[in-house]
Order: C-alpha cells, then sequence, then structure tokens
C-alpha cells in the first residue's frame, strides 16, 4: 500500500490516484500530468490536488500564497 502525499489515505501499490482526494500518487512519465506539490506561477501557486482530466488536457486544485484555492488547466 502507498500512502496519498495529500490525504495520507492508503492506496493500492499500482494506484495512479487516491480512492479518497483524487490527488496523483506520482508522477507519470510522458503524460504531462503535474506532481502533487509542483510549483507554478514563479511558485504562487502549488498543487494540492487533481480535479479532472480530457483527451486533450487537465485541471488541478492548486493552493496560492494566500491559501486561496484555484482550478489551473
Amino acid at each position: 500500500m502507498q500512502p496519498c502525499p495529500n490525504c495520507g489515505a492508503p492506496n493500492r501499490d499500482k494506484a495512479r490516484f487516491c480512492a479518497r482526494c483524487n490527488s496523483l500518487l506520482r508522477p507519470l512519465p510522458g503524460t504531462g500530468l503535474l506532481a502533487f506539490g509542483a510549483a507554478l506561477g514563479r511558485s504562487r501557486f502549488r498543487i494540492v490536488g487533481f480535479l479532472k482530466k480530457g483527451g486533450m488536457g487537465a485541471v488541478y486544485q492548486a493552493r496560492d500564497a494566500a491559501g486561496k484555492l484555484w482550478a489551473i488547466s
């Protein structure tokens, strides 16, 4: 079992996303998915979760320096 870096929930070893909070458990090479904790926008935003993915992109939950949550695509 691997713990989620976001919520700590146990997940299967081969799981890509957390069963509880849907966060990305580990970066996937060549897919363009961002890892939990990745910094964006000159470190203004930190990825805190994964929301949805589609054929052409993905939407992530990010937190800014003030603590406000944002959707980043």
